[in-house]
């Protein structure tokens, strides 16, 4: 009998799907170059990585223009059931979830994603998945986004916030823990 292959799940947003802005025009960088291909190489050749980023997705909201298919809650558990089994599930969200329109706060961004790391868990449970749950703080805003910056206006300010919230999370949830705003 063959061993299975080892999985993870990597369900994201723009950062997890690879978006490239260049002079405005939205493109995908290489496999090899977004993150969870990086993650793959690194890995190696016994390890399966399952990229479920989509630009603008959220924790919890509906886009003000795009609806509910941007709302990562209304697609999480359907995502879960698609690729079980898996070993890891990384949940890289909430930079979108910093845009003004939204006007959540670090510590509302900090309620919503322990919800989703609730139903990971849960859904782990039920179904007897021996599986670890990554949760992964976003990187800081930038002051100057350039085409973005009245989107994410006063983003920075609670991005810088999120690392210690999403930490306490991990620690609260007994779940593994990755900063990337350094």
């Amino acid at each position: 009998m063959l061993a299975r292959f080892k999985s993870v799940l990597c369900f994201g947003d723009s950062i997890t799907h690879g978006l490239k802005c260049a002079g405005g025009v939205h493109e995908r960088y290489d496999r090899n170059v977004r993150w969870p291909g990086v993650l793959g190489n690194a890995l190696g050749p016994n390890w399966e990585i399952i990229e479920e980023g989509h630009c603008g997705r959220t924790i919890d909201r509906d886009d003000p223009i795009k609806g509910a298919r941007r709302n990562g809650s209304r697609y999480l558990h359907v995502c879960l059931e698609t690729h079980r089994p898996f070993d890891f599930v990384v949940l890289f969200l909430g930079t979108n979830d910093l845009k003004a329109c939204y006007t959540k706060s670090a510590s509302d961004i900090g309620v919503s994603i322990e919800k989703l790391v609730i139903e990971i868990k849960t859904f782990i449970e039920l179904n007897k998945i021996k599986a670890e749950i990554v949760l992964v703080s976003p990187p800081l805003i930038e002051e100057n986004l350039a085409l973005y910056s009245e989107k994410f206006r006063g983003g920075r300010r609670k991005s810088q916030d999120l690392s210690q919230i999403y930490n306490g999370i991990a620690e609260r949830q007994s779940i593994l823990f990755f900063d990337a705003a350094p």
